[in-house]
């Protein structure tokens, strides 16, 4: 078995560099905003929409 470790971000965008490069897709997101959207505002567990959670 052969494990490796690959550089996503460098994969995504070669011409990546210095402080971009060090911030990565998620700076200035919010954690609680990003899962909201990332889970299109509703619960991950029962699927309800329009609850706050």
């Amino acid at each position: 078995m052969k494990v490796a470790k690959f550089d996503q971000q460098k994969i995504q965008n070669p011409e990546i560099s210095g402080i971009e490069y060090q911030q990565g897709t998620l700076q200035g997101y919010n954690v609680r905003n990003y899962l909201l959207e990332k889970s299109d505002h509703e619960c991950v567990y029962c699927g309800k929409e329009d609850v706050p959670l």
